[in-house]
């Protein structure tokens, strides 16, 4: 991971990786709060190709979830499917 921190709480954008190096996820900070844009990559092979998928997208507000989050999953056949939730 890597980020900023201010006063010893997380500031900023924070980023994650896969040690294969892909993206695993971003989540801003405002003073240690999740606060703003928050994703989640999972590392999936597939028959065209390896790599990170966007799995899980939405925003937080002073810590917690605002708004429409989309969350998806692999079935059975390899497929991806999403759905929503407003909080």
């Amino acid at each position: 991971s890597a980020g900023s921190y201010h006063r010893g709480k997380k500031v900023g954008t924070w980023k994650s990786w896969y040690l294969t190096g892909h993206q695993r996820g971003l989540v801003n900070y405002t003073a240690g709060v999740r606060n703003g844009l928050n994703n989640h990559y999972w590392y999936i092979c597939r028959p065209t190709g390896c790599g990170s998928v966007k799995m899980k997208s939405g925003y937080w507000k002073d810590g917690k979830k605002d708004g429409r989050w989309k969350y998806c999953a692999v079935n059975a056949d390899g497929k991806i499917n999403c759905s929503t939730q407003t909080y």
